[in-house]
């Protein structure tokens, strides 16, 4: 019985009821401590079990928060080593194995950057789902506030996306403690209505009585009331000392020693050693902690759960302590000296079982003397270890390895501050990043050398990112004065010129860069300054440099091109703006692969958003998308604003283009409200603004989107927009002239379309722009003809999207000449194709036409099954036909979107497009399929 929590208990079984209705739902219970959260998670368990859910319950403790998930693999672990094998089937397991011991052998844990952890995040949230499957799951994760790293960041994660099986997850926390990146994220879901809170206050005196029972003398209670301040567990405990004593003791911690005298030397050094072995602790370790015989341990240990001081958990010889804070208390009643040292004897004693440098780690941190560089080696190993799942974690082990280390020893400290840095930085802490790199570079070797300038750039990068231009200029240029010529400073200030858009600047210093470059400066020299000229319009001239790049890149070998992994991202940026996208799509996977198989996650952000819009105009709609949702994970989890507006700048577009107007709204309005923090002075400073107007041109408010464009992008000749998208804001502002009535004005955005055809999209926009004016006039026969031109080559350029933007306007254009027939028949292919691409918006477009002129249009489509089975193969896409093999070849979902960089969902819904295509029901059947079909061609 809960008692004074009658209302909080109602809201809890709401949450039960809503569940077993199929919601799922997250709860938070925030209080003092002691205030009785986790008395309120243990009813909830109680009554979800009572109804036959799934119950499973999970602890962070306060001084072990390095091991990686470690509430979560608490909660989950021994559940996961009672399920078959078939229950797990299509979960990524590789990235599983690394968290959860339980499916270790089930696969081989996959090496994880930590920019792209929210692929594990995603593994998780998927493990949930399937816990579920068959009965509702109740989650409840106690002590939130000491989580580690990895996990807060996950519950940010579930904060976002609330799993969509049937799961409720229940969380406690301490009111005054809430982590501050937990805490943000429960105000958002606050607000947003995604969660039910509950904060628990003291309770009323005449709760507090009835708990308070009939033990304690009257002439003591208002006494007991008055020190406890209502507090549950504080009543408790100075009920629990009264007890044993004439006087009541005036504080909580003074009750709790209290406790500790009345126990026998031998029961208190065990319970001082379970302090050291952890929370929960096994026999064995506290007694080593404490220097007792194990048997002797397993005697004294039953004293002290029939004090009550420590209780039995639900996994075999693991016991945990009555509270936190009687353990906090006899922690800190141990001497400083022996905590040492019994750190030291458990360090020992999982050595000998052979223990992982992480399970160590902790204790050798608080019992390693200086230099011992044993200690040192370990330290290093477990930060490597943990790095990719929890940075933070990991710059705690560098910086405590640090400490240790002997004399001078520049060369080592420097490569361990470079490691820091690393970690600080993946953690989201780019101040704490920038000053290890400082601290690393005035340790580097003479100026010149290859490390020092690699220090430089590495300085200058994260200045960047925090926004400090001016700073990271300064700090190139000078040192190019120092070392009077460097191929790679040059290459540095080329990129760094972009900032501002200083297009001709950039690209003289990457000629300059050129001049005396080695192999791998020369590939990635010619690469941006094919991306520079690109972007700056000049075609001709990008294209030699394009040439030179990937002559000089195909001479590279994978170790080599690794070492320089910016040139695959300017290549596949050159090919973009160029419109040549399949080259682009290779380069940018390429730079994937080459960033997994070498552990560097500098760049997966920009080689992640490399993928989006080539993919957007080939009317990969959906694919785009889960591009831009993995950049803006990423993105999130590295603290780069940076990178965190262009990524959400890229992925709304994509939520536009898909139909979720409201989605791309939030993510455009959030872009660009880290630009005005950034000072706007980002790559591509426009982008956030005009990606919005795009947004408010669709709703119908073509005044603000008109506007916005203009403002963000510096009047109508668009200064601010690099010179090969302006044809895109062109574009724009037609149509929202057009939608103002304003014609005139349009014609002035449409004739500077056609006056600069810098690319194929270009062209394609002058005409598409034309006709839509055209349109506007009255003109549809002319208006038509240009639409039929703009869909020519659009498709003769690969623009497969704005191929069949042409076609809906060329069927409005038809209607209004008179020609249903004609416009019917264009419109359904256009809105065939579109949907099929997952370009909802211009698909409800083109629907929206088709119901105008009475045609009746099919919301949900069946397919005849094809009887030839080369002519179903055929009417799968590119990227189906790609799914299609690998399922062929044996892959299994989660294999197929590594493979192809998707998610398992859209894979799925790939798989799900092929059956009803191909007329089948299982993965045999399509592997049937294409078989058949291989072996007629």
């Amino acid at each position: 019985m809960v008692i004074g929590r009658e209302r909080e208990l109602a809201r809890l079984r709401q949450a039960l009821d809503a569940l077993q209705a199929g919601a799922p739902g997250v709860v938070a219970v925030v209080g003092e401590p002691g205030i009785g959260k986790s008395r309120l998670l243990r009813a909830l368990r109680e009554d979800a079990d009572a109804r036959g859910l799934v119950v499973l319950k999970g602890r962070a403790a306060e001084f072990e928060r390095d091991l990686p998930y470690g509430a979560l693999v608490d909660a989950l672990d021994e559940h996961l080593r009672t399920l078959d094998p078939p229950r797990l089937r299509g979960l990524e397991l590789q990235q599983l194995a690394g968290i959860f011991p339980a499916l270790e052998d089930e696969a081989p844990a996959a090496p994880t950057l930590a920019a792209e952890r929210y692929r594990t995040h995603r593994a998780v949230l998927e493990l949930v789902g399937r816990l579920a499957a068959t009965r509702p799951l109740v989650l409840t994760l106690d002590d939130m506030q000491d989580a580690d790293p990895a996990l807060l960041e996950l519950l940010v994660t579930l904060l976002r996306r609330t799993p969509q099986a049937r799961v409720l997850v229940a969380m406690a926390m301490r009111s005054a403690q809430i982590p501050l990146l937990l805490a943000e994220a429960l105000h958002h879901a606050q607000r947003d209505g995604t969660i039910t809170r509950l904060d628990l206050g003291p309770l009323d005196p005449g709760d507090a009585l009835a708990l308070i029972g009939s033990g304690v003398p009257p002439a003591h209670r208002d006494a007991v009331l008055r020190e406890s301040g209502g507090n549950p567990f504080y009543l408790q405990q100075l009920v629990r000392a009264r007890a044993g004593s004439a006087q009541l003791p005036t504080t909580v911690t003074e009750a709790i020693r209290g406790e500790l005298r009345a126990l026998d030397a031998p029961a208190r050094r065990l319970l001082e050693g379970a302090t050291v072995a952890g929370d929960p602790f096994e026999p064995d370790l506290a007694a080593a902690a404490a220097q007792i015989d194990p048997d002797e341990a397993l005697d004294q240990l039953d004293g002290l759960l029939a004090a009550g001081l420590v209780r039995e958990t639900s996994v075999p010889r693991q016991f945990t302590f009555r509270h936190p804070l009687v353990r906090r208390a006899v922690y800190e009643s141990a001497g400083g000296g022996w905590r040492l040292a019994a750190h030291a004897r458990v360090a020992a004693a999982l050595e000998r079982r052979g223990a992982a440098p992480v399970q160590l780690a902790h204790h050798v941190q608080f019992s390693a003397a200086h230099g011992d560089e044993a200690a040192i080696a370990l330290l290093r190993a477990a930060g490597d270890a943990v790095r990719p799942q929890t940075p933070a974690s990991a710059a705690r082990w560098y910086e405590a390895a640090l400490r240790l280390l002997p004399g001078p020893n520049a060369e080592r400290r420097r490569c361990l501050l470079e490691d820091l840095a690393g970690a600080e930085s993946a953690a989201g802490r780019l101040e704490e990043s920038r000053r290890a790199l400082l601290e690393a570079l005035a340790l580097a070797p003479d100026r010149g050398s290859p490390e020092h300038t690699r220090l430089v750039a590495g300085c200058a990068a994260t200045e960047h990112w925090l926004g400090r231009h001016d700073e990271a200029r300064r700090r190139l240029l000078a040192a190019l004065s120092e070392v009077g010529d460097s191929p790679v400073l040059w290459l540095e200030l080329a990129f760094d010129a972009l900032y501002g858009l200083d297009l001709e600047t950039s690209a003289r210093r990457a000629e300059q860069a050129l001049e005396h470059a080695d192999r791998l400066t020369t590939a990635s020299a010619a690469a941006l300054l094919s991306l520079v000229r690109a972007a700056g319009g000049q075609r001709e001239q990008a294209e030699q440099a394009l040439d030179a790049a990937l002559a000089a890149t195909a001479q590279l070998a994978d170790h080599e091109l690794a070492e320089r992994l910016e040139t695959l991202w300017y290549l596949a940026w050159s090919e973009t703006f160029l419109d040549r996208y399949d080259a682009a799509l290779e380069h940018a996977r390429r730079g994937l692969e080459l960033s997994r198989a070498t552990g560097q996650d500098r760049l997966i952000v920009p080689l992640t958003l490399s993928f989006v819009f080539p993919l957007e105009m080939q009317g990969r709609i959906g694919e785009a998308r889960d591009a831009g949702t993995a950049a803006v994970d990423a993105a999130r989890l590295s603290g780069n604003h940076h990178h965190l507006s262009w990524a959400l700048w890229e992925y709304g577009l994509t939520c536009w283009y898909s139909g979720d107007t409201a989605g791309a709204r939030v993510a455009l309005e959030e872009s660009r409200e880290l630009a005005d923090e950034t000072g706007r002075n980002i790559l591509w400073e426009s982008e956030p603004g005009w990606a919005l107007s795009t947004v408010l041109a669709e709703e119908g408010d073509f005044a603000a989107s008109r506007a916005t464009t203009l403002r963000w992008c510096g009047g109508v000749e668009l200064p601010l927009v690099v010179p090969a998208e302006r044809s895109i804001g062109w574009d724009i502002l037609t149509d929202t002239a057009i939608g103002l009535l304003q014609l005139d004005e349009a014609e002035s955005y449409v004739a500077r379309i056609e006056a600069n055809l810098v690319r194929p999209l270009a062209g394609v926009l002058a005409k598409r722009s034309r006709a839509a004016l055209e349109l506007a006039r009255g003109d549809a026969g002319a208006a038509a003809a240009t639409a039929r031109e703009a869909q020519a080559l659009g498709q003769a350029a690969g623009l497969r999207f704005e191929c069949r933007r042409a076609q809906v306007l060329l069927g409005r254009a038809l209607a209004a000449g008179g020609d249903r027939a004609g416009a019917i028949r264009e419109l359904r292919d256009a809105e065939l194709a579109l949907d099929e691409g997952g370009a909802h918006a211009h698909r409800d477009d083109a629907r929206r036409e088709l119901r105008k002129l009475g045609h009746r249009v099919d919301q949900v489509r069946r397919r005849a099954a094809p009887t030839d089975a080369l002519g179903g193969l055929a009417t799968l896409s590119a990227r189906e036909r790609e799914v299609v093999a690998l399922v062929a070849a044996g892959r299994t979902n989660p294999a197929i979107a590594e493979e192809l960089f998707l998610s398992v969902k859209t894979v799925e819904t790939h798989l799900r497009n092929v059956f009803g295509k191909l007329g089948v029901a299982s993965r045999a059947e399509v592997a049937a399929t294409f078989a058949r079909g291989a072996e007629r061609v």
